[in-house]
């Protein structure tokens, strides 16, 4: 992800000196970032992959489109 900013730096500056102004993207951001990544295996297993979801995500949004339907709300009324 670093690399491809990098590469709309080079030629777009602009947009990305205003996105990273309280941030700047220096080599050692992205080394630490890139550390982190490899200690976990998700995040691991996600950058292979492309992936940008854990897999805990998909299994919670299963369950929910498993339940019932709602009932609907009772009429009030004269």
């Amino acid at each position: 992800m670093f690399h491809i900013l990098q590469q709309v730096q080079g030629t777009d500056p602009g947009a990305i000196e205003q996105f990273f102004a309280s941030h700047p993207m220096t080599a050692d951001r992205i080394a630490d970032v890139e550390r982190t990544i490899a200690a976990d295996p998700a995040a691991r297993a996600a950058a292979q992959t492309g992936r940008k979801d854990a897999t805990v995500f998909h299994e919670l949004q299963r369950a929910v489109h498993a339940l019932p339907a709602p009932r609907p709300k009772p009429r009030s009324g004269p």
